[in-house]
């Protein structure tokens, strides 16, 4: 029994691991069927307890995790991000959403305390064509801009989007996300290029 069990401790892990979500659309990662009623699914359940204990259900609250820029590169807390949602690409569902920055043990960013995190409910400025851009970076970006910005810092930032009392084109993935693009440099009138 005890040889058994060192077995299982042994190998476990790698099993839980193995259940871990890939990225779906525009590298965003997200856990849609059977979040928190697990039933008999042990593993399924292990791999929860193991990665987001005590998460809700995503009939409540559908949490995706960015795991990748659109290049498919980690996130860089030391670049310049745009997370444009077009008119038609807001979160969908009959709550809120929140975008927030963690460390990499899911804390809140230690180094960004003007803003942990930003949101349909906050005072955001939409383009004149009803988008939306959001700015997540370390240096915050113009005053126009500041109202649309989620601070960066430090080394393993991930990147958390909830949307609260998801639409089913959310839960059942008809709706994702926007992919995370790098700031494009903008030429100024001296000549000089700089990030937005």
């Amino acid at each position: 029994m005890q040889q058994a069990l060192r077995h299982a401790a042994s190998v476990g892990p790698a099993y839980i691991a193995a259940l871990a979500p890939q990225p779906a659309a525009h590298g965003w990662v997200a856990e849609r069927q059977a979040i928190g009623a697990y039933g008999s699914a042990y593993l399924k359940r292990a791999n929860m307890a193991w990665r987001q204990p005590g998460v809700e259900l995503a009939e409540d609250v559908l949490v995706l995790r960015l795991a990748s820029d659109a290049d498919g590169l980690p996130i860089d807390a030391g670049k310049r991000y745009v997370l444009r949602f077009e008119p038609d690409e807001l979160p969908p569902g009959d709550g809120f959403w929140r975008l927030a920055a963690f460390d990499a043990r899911g804390q809140p960013l230690a180094d960004a305390p003007r803003r942990q995190s930003v949101g349909d409910r906050d005072p955001l400025r939409f383009n004149p064509d009803g988008s939306l851009e959001l700015y997540l970076q370390e240096a915050p970006p113009p005053e126009a801009d500041r109202d649309n910005w989620l601070p960066l810092s430090g080394p393993d930032v991930n990147i958390l989007l909830r949307v609260y009392l998801p639409a089913a084109a959310a839960l059942d993935g008809r709706w994702n996300p926007p992919a995370l693009r790098a700031a494009q440099p903008i030429s100024t009138p001296d000549g000089t290029a700089t990030q937005q």
